[in-house]
């Protein structure tokens, strides 16, 4: 009978160590979720502010007759394309 008892207070320690565990792998994966969200948030800033900039460049070019090409756009797929074909 003793044997039974020490058998089911281990599986008491091992099902609340496997609790524990989860628990803090769940926090920890949450927290890096975050962080991640974060990250995306400032790159589309960036891009956005980097798109405004190149806008702002090939209309400066544009205006004073330059004869270089607008800058290739890139499509969702990420295959660059020109604007005008």
């Amino acid at each position: 009978m003793r044997e039974i008892k020490s058998f089911a207070d281990a599986i008491r320690q091992n099902a609340a160590q496997l609790r524990q565990n989860l628990a803090q792998a769940t926090n920890q994966f949450t927290a890096e979720a975050q962080s991640t969200n974060a990250n995306v948030e400032k790159l589309n800033s960036i891009t956005g502010e980097m798109k405004a900039a190149n806008k702002e460049v090939d209309a400066l070019l544009a205006d004073f007759g330059s004869n270089f090409p607008e800058a290739p756009v890139a499509d969702k797929n990420g295959v660059t394309v020109n604007k005008g074909k």
